[in-house]
């Protein structure tokens, strides 16, 4: 069971970060409703099958269990006592979880220079992470700095997946306008994150498609060295 789990470990991060992305705009779409707490648990639930298959430290995983147990306390104690502390709190947990996430996912697909499905996923999820950190970046800034962007909704409970809209925009270098950065922090870290976009998709893919085609000609190579010489 382990090494199925570790043979599609990123197939499983994937799908976790595919839902945290996805649960809390639909319910909010279809049925209207919008929690922190479901948005949480769908994030602490698949997330950790992930952190558990590509990282075999029991220490790691013990530290991701505590770090589960405190985003959800915290997600559960928002309604009740809706102070900024607790929200800060748990968007940091979040981002250290993503940040745990981003160093062993990069630590694997760079260990050697093979390049298989899974490790494709891998980048994948690489990018993903890179949104999601820095549309946690903006939200702290705007609860700290606030006026940091123009155009926000006037609930705060939705301000937290309109950054996540805003990153991945940036990200993607997209950016429709509809959002912007008003203060010189916020402005350094719109482009900072553009750049990161770019220059990702530009290095890790591309060395990926580099590594694929160099194996590619190597089989070729191989097969014809192989058969009978030409006539």
């Amino acid at each position: 069971m382990h090494s199925r789990l570790t043979k599609f470990n990123f197939t499983y991060l994937l799908i976790g970060l595919l839902s945290v992305l996805i649960v809390g705009p639909l319910t909010l779409d279809v049925f209207d409703y919008s929690s922190d707490l479901l948005t949480s648990l769908s994030f602490s639930t698949t997330m950790i099958i992930g952190i558990w298959s590509f990282h075999q430290s029991k220490a790691l995983f013990r530290f991701s269990l505590l770090l589960i147990a405190v985003s959800l306390c915290a997600s559960a104690l928002d309604p009740a006592f809706p102070e900024w502390r607790l929200q800060i709190l748990n968007m940091l947990v979040v981002m250290t979880f993503c940040t745990m996430s981003f160093i062993f996912i990069l630590a694997d697909i760079t260990a050697d220079m093979k390049v298989d499905a899974n490790r494709v996923v891998g980048a994948v999820c690489l990018y993903l992470l890179i949104g999601l950190i820095f549309g946690i970046i903006y939200t702290i800034l705007e609860t700290f700095i606030t006026g940091s962007f123009s155009n926000l909704p006037e609930e705060k409970e939705h301000v937290s997946s309109v950054f996540l809209y805003y990153s991945y925009v940036t990200l993607t270098t997209l950016g429709y306008g509809d959002i912007t950065p008003l203060r010189p922090l916020a402005r350094t870290v719109a482009y900072l994150e553009a750049i990161v976009g770019v220059f990702y998709m530009s290095i890790m893919i591309g060395s990926m498609i580099g590594l694929l085609l160099n194996r590619g000609n190597v089989k070729i190579v191989d097969n014809n060295s192989a058969g009978k010489p030409l006539k």
